[in-house]
């Protein structure tokens, strides 16, 4: 993987961190499936882009395995912000691990779904963050700000 697409990977990572943020705004009408998708797939293609800026490579849709490939000082900086809010942040994540299957595919699903939206947010938001610090990417506008 190059500079340029790690680069890449990280800018979409934002770019669907933004869309799923404006969908599940206040006072708005709440988009739901495609903002639940969108967080999951901002996540892990933070994730990636940090992954990938360490030399290694990647692949899968599921949270949970592309945590345990991140660097310990990037999991244990995601597991501290997100449990200080949940404790049973484990429990979250596990809930979120395959999200973007199984949210694009809610149609097909036999049992109900149940995700906390919010935790699945703040954890993109996270990712992107670290991605951002790791890789150097600018921007006038915090990603807690993005609109």
């Amino acid at each position: 993987m190059n500079q340029q697409q790690i680069f890449i990977a990280a800018s979409n990572a934002i770019d669907f961190y933004r869309m799923a943020k404006r969908g599940m705004l206040a006072g708005m009408i709440n988009i739901g499936t495609p903002a639940i998708v969108c967080s999951e797939f901002s996540a892990e293609l933070a994730m990636k882009a940090i992954i990938y800026s360490e030399g290694s490579k990647c692949r899968g849709h599921k949270l949970i395995p592309l945590m345990n490939r991140l660097p310990k000082d990037v999991q244990s900086e995601i597991e501290d912000e997100l449990s200080s809010e949940w404790p049973d942040y484990k429990a979250q994540l596990e809930n979120c691990d395959n999200a973007f299957v199984d949210w694009r595919y809610l149609h097909e699903v036999e049992n109900e779904l149940f995700i906390n939206a919010k935790f699945l947010l703040l954890f993109s938001e996270i990712c992107c963050k670290i991605a951002m610090k790791r890789l150097e990417i600018k921007s006038n506008i915090p990603i807690e700000d993005i609109y």
